[in-house]
């Protein structure tokens, strides 16, 4: 082969593992968003977090908790909730 032969082959073979790259951690990425809301949203309608543990197939309640983020109204409410029951 000549040498500008094994360049292009090399540089075809370096976009395409890069293409691939670039494919799999965009499906990371949206496996992770949607594993996040739905843990997200599950637990804002109350459904019990060993429940969404086990829809999102954790052996982990703590690998399942970084899937579930506070939504900002329901941690206003609950820092309410505290604040008021400790003037009591």
């Amino acid at each position: 082969m000549t040498s500008s032969v094994c360049s292009t082959t090399s540089s075809l073979i370096s976009m395409a593992v890069l293409a691939r790259s670039r494919r799999a951690r965009s499906t990371r990425t949206g496996r992770c968003l949607l594993m996040t809301t739905f843990g997200t949203r599950a637990v804002a309608r109350d459904m019990p977090v060993d429940v969404v543990q086990a829809i999102l197939g954790h052996a982990s309640l703590q690998t399942t908790s970084t899937y579930v983020r506070p939504e900002q109204q329901r941690t206003l409410e609950a820092a309410a909730q505290y604040y008021a029951a400790e003037d009591d």
